[in-house]
C-alpha cells in the first residue's frame, strides 16, 4: 500500500507541475499543491474511511423528504 501511495504522489507531483490555463484550473492546482498529502491520507491510515459517505447519508432523508413532498417552498413546510 506504502509503495502505491508512493507512486500516486509521484503521478500527482508531475500534474501540479503542469501550468492550467483557466483560472478554476489555476485555483484547483494550487488548492491541491497545498494539500496533496492529504489527498491520500486514508492510504497512511487505514482506521480513516476512504470516502465521505456519511456525510452523504447524513443528509439523504432531508433531502428525500424534500423531493417527496415537492421542497420546502410550500407554505407548511417552510414552517416545519
Amino acid at each position: 500500500m506504502q509503495r502505491y501511495r508512493r507512486e500516486l504522489l509521484k503521478r500527482l507531483a508531475a500534474v501540479l507541475e503542469l501550468e492550467p490555463p483557466q483560472a478554476d484550473g489555476i485555483r484547483l492546482c494550487k488548492r491541491y499543491r497545498k494539500v496533496g498529502e492529504q489527498l491520500l491520507l486514508y492510504m497512511r491510515d487505514r482506521e480513516l474511511p476512504t470516502t465521505n459517505n456519511v456525510s452523504e447519508q447524513a443528509l439523504r432523508l432531508s433531502s428525500i423528504f424534500r423531493k417527496v413532498t415537492n421542497s420546502f417552498r410550500v407554505g407548511w413546510g417552510t414552517e416545519l
